[in-house]
């Protein structure tokens, strides 16, 4: 309380009134304790009331900028795009390699002179390899197209799902040329990414290969329609794959069936059970285009699938034993009152394990109402196949309150002994480590853990919604294991302040929760203690990297979990990011900047990891690192970018982060275009590279700092030091060493050059 600001008047108001002022001069690494007073004067009186205490945190310095856990940027595509874009898409799959090395990723055009076919500017796959030396090469596997293709909106890229490490690929044939002579007509395709590339395809009528009826027609016309056989999901290695067809693809099958395609034959999965008749009948993998989370186990022998309608089931086929059992029976004792609506939630690799929520009331103890959380064990007793059924929601206290289970769970652990799930029943007692209890008829949070029941975690606020709607716009993610969730939230969770410093609205907030230590903390949240600088996203053309879903559109956001993929307007999510991991990574966009050197008052990338990860020590700190909620975040993009910089994948474990960014992190990125960059521990700068060729800045000496530096304000928005404007008209460039105005003639309208005043800030050396 050493000083004081000048007052200001406030308006007339019933509610809550915004007020901020700005703080200069302030010492890095600084606690400050601060109070709002106010003061009003009637009647020729005057009153003071005082606030309560509170503080907030000062950054170190924004001198010397590194990243952490010894990562180091590079430059992950081609320097040279022959006019291509590279930006995120409302429908597409990307993937990066579980080892780091491999990244698949989209592009609006070819990054090639020259590919393959006769294409226009269009929706294009492109596939990177990292070498030993740290370089990477991409190459465009867009399926060449020998006729006239058009977009065919809603249907996506080509290109649905990659193996772990990007050895092979599946897609969806636009074009109506044979990519292989084993094929007959148009129709879905294995990749094996090999040089040159070889293709098996998943159906054909040709003599010889055949694995459909003489005569049977699924390539549709190209022209006004897919083909009529689809992509569902595969095995992670491809093996196995699960196909939908309008058209039948065996004798006395029926159109719109469901079917696994394994080394080049084809088997009918969606046959119902003896007790039902043994049909082949129309049948969606999982729930459709809901959820087909390991909907088909590891090794292919056992799929999930479901029926539509009054009358829709859920099933599991046994391929092995050729025997199929439904999930969702009314037991003995049950009323079965309530609509028949099972949906899917997901399933352990191996097939043995799945959860499914259900309105009609399956067993005794189920609630009279809602929605209930049930799990089947799988499993082969008696020579049969049996289910064997939990309602891990059910009404243990006879205190009739509805479990109602909201949609889709938001995680699951692979080995199924966690689920994690929205509800609005109170379903547990006990209060959460804050204080909280769950409230009824509100959005919960909570964990299901085999062994200990159902634990209640927060309480969502209502504008959370968009956390239990479809597969592809869950805004909540598990690691592996399930140990650790990661969700988002509008309401205060952990006592952070989340209003923002500019509209005073609630800012959205990214959570991660620990099952192991029951811990809930706000990985996102300003570590200063100062209120957030959210943005907004909005729904263009132009889709924002951070929300190419348009999830967000007109929310305030201070922060956000990255999206799961998607490869159609309507179809489920096939992919989802590696963002949160069992180590206690964690990685997110962000608007508001949470270390000192984020000056762009743009999106940017950071990472969260406990305390005893990486860098992550008691000591840690600097520009690029700050301490926050038991552990540390810090910068993955450079905190400089005029555009905003987004997450893209990781690799399992994290060590290697693939993100977009228009800033130039590389001596070999020279253009004004938006780039891919992986953030890599132990990376190899290009400077370091024996091939790297000296361009522009990157061939003058290292920036002097200044003798007497200013420290960087924790408050602080803005583009640093830039080098001196040129004339209005004009745009600088630099080129070996020496810059120059010219004239403002860009390539693509949205890319600014002003850039240049950036290159190299902050890279490692």
């Amino acid at each position: 309380y050493g000083q004081s600001t000048p007052e200001s008047p406030l308006p007339a108001s019933f509610g809550d009134i915004a007020v901020a002022t700005p703080f200069f001069n302030l010492t890095p690494g600084t606690t400050y304790h601060y109070r709002f007073v106010a003061r009003d004067e009637r009647d020729g009186n005057v009153y003071v009331v005082h606030g309560t205490d509170k503080s907030f945190t000062t950054q170190l310095s924004a001198l010397g900028f590194e990243l952490a856990d010894g990562r180091a940027w590079e430059m992950v595509s081609p320097p040279e795009k022959f006019g291509a874009m590279l930006r995120p898409a409302l429908e597409g799959h990307i993937q990066a390699a579980a080892d780091g090395n491999a990244l698949a990723y989209l592009t609006r055009g070819s990054i090639e002179a020259a590919p393959d076919g006769n294409r226009i500017l269009e929706a294009s796959s492109a596939l990177a390899r990292r070498d030993g030396t740290g370089d990477w090469r991409s190459k465009d596997i867009t399926p060449p197209h020998a006729t006239v293709t058009p977009i065919l909106i809603g249907n996506g890229y080509d290109y649905k799902l990659f193996s772990p490490n990007l050895e092979r690929a599946l897609f969806e044939q636009r074009d109506t040329g044979p990519l292989s002579p084993e094929a007959s007509e148009r129709t879905p395709y294995l990749r094996h990414n090999t040089e040159p590339a070889t293709f098996t395809p998943l159906v054909t009528g040709k003599e010889g290969f055949a694995n459909v009826p003489f005569g049977t027609e699924f390539g549709g016309d190209p022209k006004i329609s897919i083909g009529a056989v689809g992509i569902a999901s595969a095995t992670p290695d491809l093996s196995h794959v699960a196909l939908n067809s309008d058209v039948p693809l065996a004798a006395g099958a029926a159109g719109q069936s469901l079917y696994e395609w394994e080394a080049g034959q084809l088997h009918q999965v969606s046959v119902l059970p003896a007790s039902e008749g043994g049909a082949t009948v129309g049948a969606q993998l999982g729930s459709g285009s809901a959820s087909v989370r390991n909907a088909i186990s590891d090794d292919g022998s056992r799929l999930f699938w479901s029926t539509e309608g009054s009358a829709g089931g859920l099933y599991v086929r046994d391929m092995d034993r050729e025997e199929t059992v439904r999930l969702d029976v009314v037991h003995p004792g049950a009323l079965g009152k309530g609509a028949v609506n099972p949906i899917f939630q997901g399933a352990n690799p191996a097939g043995t394990v799945a959860f499914f929520t259900d309105s009609q009331q399956l067993l005794e103890d189920a609630n009279e109402k809602g929605r209930d959380l049930y799990r089947c064990e799988v499993r082969v007793e008696g020579g049969q196949l049996l289910c064997d059924l939990t309602d891990l929601t059910t009404d243990t206290a006879g205190a009739k309150e509805s479990a109602e289970v909201q949609d889709l769970a938001s995680g699951m652990g692979e080995d199924a002994t966690r689920v994690y799930f929205v509800a609005k029943g109170v379903l547990d007692s006990q209060p959460n480590g804050m204080g909280e209890g769950a409230v009824s008829d509100q959005p919960n949070l909570y964990l299901w853990q085999e062994g200990s029941g159902i634990r209640f975690i927060a309480t969502l606020s209502g504008a959370d919604g968009s956390i239990q709607i479809l597969a592809a716009k869950v805004s909540a993610a598990a690691s592996p294991s399930g140990r650790y969730v990661a969700f988002m939230s509008q309401r205060s969770l952990t006592g952070y302040d989340n209003r923002d410093a500019k509209s005073g609205e609630a800012d959205q907030e990214v959570f991660r929760y620990d099952a192991v230590s029951d811990e809930l903390l706000c990985a996102s949240c300003n570590p200063s203690g100062a209120n957030p600088v959210g943005l907004e996203s909005s729904l263009s053309a132009d889709r924002a990297a951070f929300d190419p879903l348009g999830l967000w559109a007109g929310r305030a956001l201070a922060a956000v979990l990255p999206e799961a993929t998607k490869t159609s307007l309507v179809g489920p999510s096939l992919y989802r990011p590696r963002a949160v991991h069992d180590n206690g990574r964690l990685f997110f966009n962000a608007a508001d900047s949470l270390v000192p050197s984020d000056s762009n008052g743009n999106w940017d990338v950071y990472q969260y990891e406990p305390t005893g990860m990486g860098d992550c020590s008691s000591s840690s700190g600097g520009a690029s690192i700050s301490r926050s909620a038991g552990g540390c975040v810090s910068l993955i993009s450079s905190g400089t970018a005029e555009e905003e910089s987004a997450f893209f994948d990781a690799s399992l474990g994290g060590d290697d982060v693939f993100f977009f960014t228009s800033a130039q992190l590389s001596v070999t990125d020279e253009d004004n275009e938006v780039d891919i960059y992986d953030a890599r521990v132990d990376g190899i700068p290009a400077t370091l590279r024996p091939n790297a060729e000296c361009l522009g800045e990157a061939c003058q000496p290292p920036a002097r700092v200044p003798d007497d530096p200013t420290p960087a304000s924790a408050t602080f928005k803005g583009p640093g030091n830039a080098a001196p404007a040129c004339p209005k008209g004009k745009r600088k460039v630099t080129r070996k060493g020496k810059s120059r105005c010219v004239s403002r003639k860009r390539k693509h309208k949205r890319h600014n050059s002003k850039r240049a005043a950036h290159r190299n800030r902050g890279a490692k050396r």
